[in-house]
């Protein structure tokens, strides 16, 4: 069905001289490493002509420890990283503008999962929601509240995007230190917001979707997406109390 492979999709530097282009000799009995880029992206094309003749889904899963190669993963379908980050000391925290370069695969054209090292569960679902990513292990409610907001028909729109259908205060003191991240999933008769607190401290989180009921059905309401409880909608807008790096799934729907 496919492979998961750990550092495979890496064209790591060799200095081998018996392999041809990798070590160049230097005249004084050393010899200079190279990138063996192309070998290693023909040999990730190869495996994956392998699994592609047998004409049934398959998945290539890339563990890449934070060594991104779009050349050579562009013939995968995921890739598992965060690894790397258990070099940091206790206490790092990836920032937002961090995990959208490195860690949530859409721009890349892939799937991502995230390995959440020097993160709790909840510290890491409170980055890698609101980047439609993935944290590995995640609890199944949070699969459950996502499943019928996956494949066609969704459109996400997610922080980075001015959108008229919805607002999240607080924002913070300026755009590299937000307070609070929210992206959403919305479908023509329901949504799903999904926020996360950036700081340490508890905050009041309010969201104004006043343009966003306006989207959905007459009658549409608040319940949070995973204990099913309801939630007020007061003058267009949701307010709750988020801990700090702690994280929550709203979907507005008809009863």
């Amino acid at each position: 069905d496919g492979v998961y492979m750990d550092g495979t999709t890496v064209p790591w530097s060799c200095a081998n001289p018996s392999h041809p282009g990798c070590g160049a000799d230097t005249g004084e009995g050393t010899y200079q490493a190279r990138t063996p880029l192309r070998a290693v992206r023909y040999f990730i094309k190869r495996l994956r002509s392998l699994f592609a003749q047998r004409r049934k889904e398959l998945f290539l899963d890339a563990h890449t420890g934070g060594a991104i190669n779009v050349a050579t993963q562009s013939f995968c379908d995921g890739y598992y990283d965060g690894e790397t980050l258990a070099r940091y000391k206790p206490g790092f925290r990836l920032s937002p503008d961090t995990f959208l370069t490195g860690y949530m695969g859409k721009q890349f054209g892939f799937r991502a999962d995230f390995l959440p090292n020097r993160h709790t569960m909840d510290q890491a679902l409170a980055v890698s929601l609101i980047h439609d990513t993935a944290t590995r292990g995640q609890p199944a409610a949070v699969d459950r509240a996502l499943a019928s907001y996956e494949g066609e028909g969704t459109r996400f729109v997610p922080y980075w995007k001015t959108s008229a259908l919805y607002t999240v205060q607080p924002p913070g003191t300026d755009a590299v230190r937000p307070q609070v991240l929210g992206s959403l999933y919305l479908k023509p008769d329901r949504a799903l917001l999904v926020v996360g607190s950036q700081t340490e401290e508890t905050v009041q989180c309010q969201v104004q979707v006043r343009g966003l009921l306006q989207q959905l059905p007459p009658g549409t309401q608040a319940r949070d997406a995973i204990t099913r409880d309801g939630i007020d909608v007061r003058g267009g807008a949701l307010t709750f109390a988020l801990a700090g790096r702690s994280w929550r799934m709203v979907e507005l729907a008809a009863p």
